[in-house]
C-alpha cells in the first residue's frame, strides 16, 4: 500500500467588482411655500461569486439595484408644514451555478472530503435569487406652537419578492478521506433536498410616529415620543398550515404565524443646559450656551427577515 503525499496548493482565482452610480436629479421650486424633489438612481454592481474552492465553479453574480423617489414638501402656514413622498426601489441578484456536468447526476453536488479539508463543487448556497419590489408612501409633518414642536407622520411599504433558495438542493456528500470517495463507498454523510419551490416574501410594513419637542424654559427641553410598527406575515409564510398533516400536538404544530398588532414603542429624552452664576459648578459647566446635559430612552421593534420563514 502507498501513501500519496498530500498538501496545499496555490493557484491564480478571478476575482473583481464592477459598479456604476448612476443618478438624476430634478428640483422645482414652484414657489416661496412648495417645492417638488425627484430622484432617479441606477445602481448595477456585478461581482464574481468566488466562494468555491475551484475557480472553474466562480459564477458571475449580477446584482442591479434602482430607486425612483418624489418628494413634495409644502408649507400651508409658517407654522405647519407637509413633506410627502413617493419611492419605488426595485433589487434583483441571482446566484447562478455553473453548467458543469457531473456523471451518474442531473447536477453537480457538493462532495466534501475531511481529511483534505477540501469541498469540490459550485458554492454551497447555489442555486438563489432574490427580486425585491419595494413601493413606499412616507407623509410627516411638523407643527409649532408655543413652547412645542410636533412632529407626526407615516410610513406605508407594499413589498413584492420572490425569493429561492433551497438548502443543499443540488446535494451534498461528505467523506472521511479521499480513499472511501474513489472507491465509491457510501458517504458518512448526504442529503439532496427535494423541490426547489419559490419562496414570496409579499408583505405590507406600516410604521407611524408622534413626537413633541417641548421647551418646559430655556434651559430645558423635552423629547416625548411614541413609534408603532405593523409587519403582515409574509404570503409564502402564510402557508405553512398546508403542512398541518404533520403537527405532532404537544411537540410541533403547524400553524399560520400571526402578526405583532401591538408593537408600540416609546422614547423620552432630555436637553439641560445648566446654567450656574458663580463658585464651583460654574466653573466646569460655565454658561447655558457653553454646556448641556442630555439623556434618552427609547425601544424599537425590528423587522422579521426572510431568512428565518425561508
Amino acid at each position: 500500500k502507498l501513501a500519496v503525499p498530500i498538501g496545499n496548493i496555490s493557484f491564480a482565482a478571478p476575482n473583481f467588482q464592477s459598479g456604476r452610480n448612476i443618478v438624476f436629479n430634478l428640483d422645482f421650486n414652484q414657489s416661496s411655500t412648495t417645492v417638488h424633489h425627484s430622484r432617479f438612481i441606477f445602481n448595477p454592481h456585478p461581482t464574481i461569486d468566488n466562494m468555491a474552492t475551484f475557480p472553474e465553479f466562480f459564477a458571475l453574480v449580477p446584482t442591479d439595484g434602482r430607486l425612483f423617489s418624489y418628494t413634495l414638501i409644502h408649507n400651508f402656514t409658517p407654522k405647519f408644514t407637509n413633506e410627502t413622498r413617493l419611492a419605488y426601489r426595485r433589487y434583483v441578484q441571482t446566484f447562478p451555478v455553473p453548467d458543469i456536468s457531473y456523471p451518474g447526476l442531473d447536477q453537480f453536488p457538493n462532495i466534501d472530503l475531511d481529511d483534505l479539508g477540501l469541498s469540490v463543487g459550485p458554492d454551497s448556497n447555489a442555486p438563489q435569487f432574490t427580486i425585491e419590489n419595494s413601493y413606499q408612501i412616507v407623509d410627516q409633518a411638523t407643527y409649532n406652537f408655543g413652547r412645542h414642536s410636533v412632529k407626526f407622520g407615516v410610513d406605508w411599504r407594499n413589498i413584492i419578492s420572490p425569493q429561492s433558495f433551497v438548502q443543499r438542493q443540488r446535494g451534498e456528500y461528505e467523506y472521511p478521506n479521499l480513499d472511501l470517495f474513489l472507491r465509491d463507498v457510501q458517504p458518512s454523510f448526504g442529503e439532496r433536498t427535494v423541490g426547489s419551490s419559490p419562496y414570496y416574501g409579499n408583505q405590507h410594513l406600516f410604521y407611524g410616529f408622534v413626537q413633541d419637542d417641548w421647551k418646559v424654559k430655556p434651559t430645558l427641553t423635552l423629547n416625548l415620543g411614541l413609534n408603532y410598527v405593523y409587519q403582515q406575515v409574509p404570503l409564502s409564510a402564510q402557508l405553512q398550515t398546508l403542512n398541518a398533516i404533520a403537527s405532532v400536538p404537544g411537540v410541533l404544530t403547524f400553524d399560520e404565524p400571526k402578526p405583532q398588532k401591538k408593537n408600540f414603542a416609546p422614547r423620552v429624552g432630555i436637553a439641560y443646559a445648566p446654567d450656574f452664576e458663580s463658585g464651583l459648578l460654574h466653573r466646569i459647566f460655565g454658561t447655558s450656551e457653553q454646556s448641556s446635559i442630555r439623556a434618552s430612552f427609547a425601544m424599537a421593534y425590528n423587522t422579521i427577515v426572510d431568512n428565518l420563514y425561508i
